[in-house]
């Protein structure tokens, strides 16, 4: 069983470091920041979203945890998007060792219903490209594409 609970004040350091770092190096990796800069630009965008931690008004911030209860196995963040009835989830983590045990898609499930009991009539996200395990699951889940960015590198 997998259940969300919400992310104490505690947590939150943890929960921010990984994020800014994963989100840095996600950021390298699709080209938009260098090595050098990934880690100040991720941290400036994550302080701007979330300027008040698991308090920031419309935000929500859960812990993901397993039925052995303890210690959190991962989480999961959800906010406001440009469209008032729209909710977006900004993250979704599992840690390694309880990936592909169907936690990522029960918390999914989970927070869709809390959207909605929110007021939010539609979930959006973000997927990098190079993350198939994570594209083939929102399909899965019924997800469909927006909008598509492409690039392409130049040569010298």
């Amino acid at each position: 069983m997998t259940r969300l609970l919400p992310m104490t004040p505690e947590e939150f350091p943890e929960f921010m470091d990984r994020l800014v770092r994963e989100y840095a190096a996600d950021h390298v990796r699709g080209g938009r920041w260098t090595e050098k800069e990934s880690l100040g630009e991720a941290r400036k965008e994550t302080d701007r979203l979330l300027p008040k931690g698991v308090e920031t008004p419309n935000h929500y911030l859960f812990s993901i945890h397993d039925d052995t209860g303890g210690t959190p196995i991962g989480a999961i963040w959800l906010g406001p998007s440009e469209s008032p009835l729209r909710g977006f989830v900004f993250d979704l983590w599992i840690a390694e060792p309880f990936r592909r045990k169907g936690h990522a898609r029960a918390a999914m499930l989970a927070l869709e219903r809390l959207a909605r009991d929110r007021g939010f009539d539609s979930l959006g996200l973000h997927v990098f490209a190079h993350n198939a395990g994570a594209i083939r699951l929102y399909e899965e889940l019924g997800y469909h594409p927006t909008n598509i960015v492409m690039a392409k590198p130049l040569p010298p």
